[in-house]
């Protein structure tokens, strides 16, 4: 998710609100004890929470922009902290914390997404307080199925999303959260769905179960809740094949959803291509990474970007996925991708070792991918000659 950096003249005391952020960061990640860590990371709590009830994260924001580029994990340990001072909060009736529900998809078809019917959204926050919320606790549901568009980027639009879902009263009630979409997705035939909901109760130590279960029983209830979440969605997502993930807090679990749609989207792809008479046999995979001089990247994560082929027709890429990836992960992520390829059938698998300019076409914007002999061209549907079509990313 971007962040937004807006310049604007700074009054002393924001001045001074900032720089007291930025020592607290320091001092945290200096810290040698957990007793020191539980002292500064409260007081960075504090303020970032204020920030936050005044609608204003203006100074959360300067001081990430400023600990970008720091060593060590200053950076990431300030986040995480103003990260959760947005998907919770405590007032005078309790604690609140904001979870998402993952959903990847695949569709020959459109994926649904938009306002869910009322009994859908009410069973998923059932399904949720059965199996891991404490039994004082309460859960409060959004009424619509979230593209990644629709999730809010800024650290203030996430607090409001809580707050609003908070508004409803009783164990499991709706909350309408239409306001969240805003447009509509760009059409692929692989890409996340989440519904978004509200865990309340009077203290932390009512939040969640009493009782805490064991890894297997643990892993069985979130089978049980995927399984049984699956089957609610069912009828709306007629013509998709969906897989529920783990439900999680609001950046958790954007996170891991991101990372799980790399292997689910590449498996997909393959059963995609694979229609009557195709069959993973029949066809070849390359694999590459394209990239810019760092000095050009300007923001742009590098990619590995693999395309599918026809055996009988190799220098023609029929469809393909994009992963975004940092620079240290880059060999690792195409090899992993080989991997996945391999175990859904395909062995004949081209992995170059050369990198490529990161290039998309100049008519459709749509990513350009390697050949097996190395060229770089469109992605080009031997049926429709649609790129479009036949050219999902996951940016």
């Amino acid at each position: 998710m971007a962040s937004r950096f807006v310049k604007s003249k700074l009054s002393d005391k924001e001045t001074s609100s900032r720089d007291l952020l930025l020592a607290l960061a320091f001092r945290a990640n200096a810290s040698s004890s957990d007793v020191e860590d539980a002292f500064f990371d409260e007081k960075i709590r504090a303020l970032c929470n204020r920030a936050l009830d005044a609608s204003d994260e203006s100074d959360i924001e300067a001081r990430l922009a400023l600990l970008k580029n720091e060593e060590g994990t200053t950076y990431e340990d300030f986040l995480s902290l103003a990260e959760g001072c947005a998907e919770s909060y405590t007032d005078t009736e309790g604690i609140h914390l904001l979870v998402l529900v993952p959903i990847l998809a695949w569709s020959r078809y459109e994926i649904a997404d938009g306002k869910l019917p009322d009994t859908v959204a009410l069973k998923i926050a059932s399904l949720y307080r059965l199996y891991f919320a404490g039994t004082e606790s309460r859960v409060t549901v959004g009424n619509t199925l979230l593209c990644p568009e629709h999730l809010p980027e800024r650290l203030v639009d996430v607090r409001k999303l809580l707050k609003t879902l908070c508004t409803a009263k009783g164990e499991n009630a709706l909350v309408d959260t239409s306001y969240l979409l805003t447009e509509k997705p760009v059409p692929d035939f692989s890409d996340t769905r989440y519904i978004a909901l509200s865990i309340s109760a009077p203290d932390i130590n009512t939040l969640f179960p009493d009782r805490l279960p064991g890894p297997i029983e643990y892993a069985r209830n979130f089978m049980e809740f995927s399984l049984r979440a699956k089957q609610a969605l069912r009828s709306f997502t007629t013509g998709s094949v969906i897989d529920v993930q783990f439900p999680e807090a609001f950046f958790a679990a954007w996170r891991q959803a991101t990372l799980a749609m790399r292997v689910f989207a590449l498996k997909a792809l393959v059963q995609y291509v694979c229609v009557e008479p195709i069959t993973p046999e029949n066809l070849m995979a390359t694999t590459a990474i394209f990239t810019l001089d760092e000095e050009k990247l300007n923001g742009q994560q590098p990619e590995i970007r693999i395309g599918i082929s026809l055996k009988a027709n190799p220098g023609t890429i029929v469809a393909g996925v994009v992963w975004p990836c940092e620079e240290p992960e880059l060999e690792a992520a195409q090899d992993y991708a080989g991997q996945i390829l391999y175990s859904q059938g395909i062995r004949s698998i081209v992995a170059h070792e050369m990198r490529f300019p990161l290039e998309w076409c100049e008519q459709c914007g749509a990513p350009l991918y390697a050949t097996p002999e190395g060229f770089v061209t469109h992605i080009e549907n031997p049926d429709e000659k649609n790129a479009r079509a036949f050219a999902p990313t996951l940016n």
